[in-house]
């Protein structure tokens, strides 16, 4: 049995690299894979392999505070190395502002209490 790379991810070189483990069987060797319905087979199998590649590489990133990026993945993280993060709160500001109109008719008046407007 040849030597079988795994850290191949993309469709094709998975593809190829199924051809060339059933050619050197010798049941294989004289097969044609690109024109029979094999090669159906095969595709299926290399595309089951390279969802099931990119499913396996999400869950790994995902068990690494580097490289986590699902909030509740890393907050889990965090909490093994004694870091408790804060709960997501949204930002407050208080705001005040005067405008000066150039003439008295373009005039926008606003009370802050009464959270009114009136143009005029």
């Amino acid at each position: 049995m040849p030597f079988t790379k795994f850290s191949n991810l993309d469709f094709d070189q998975i593809k190829t690299s199924i051809k060339d483990y059933l050619r050197s069987n010798s049941n294989f060797s004289d097969f044609d894979f690109e024109g029979s319905n094999f090669s159906v087979l095969i595709d299926t199998l290399a595309y089951n392999t390279y969802i099931t590649a990119f499913n396996t590489n999400m869950a790994v990133n995902e068990s690494f505070l580097d490289s986590a990026t699902v909030r509740r993945n890393v907050v889990s993280l965090a909490s093994n190395i004694g870091y408790l993060p804060r709960s997501r709160k949204a930002s407050k500001a208080t705001i005040s502002f005067s405008v000066t109109p150039n003439n008295d008719s373009d005039f926008y008046q606003c009370s802050s209490s009464t959270r009114n407007c009136m143009y005029g």
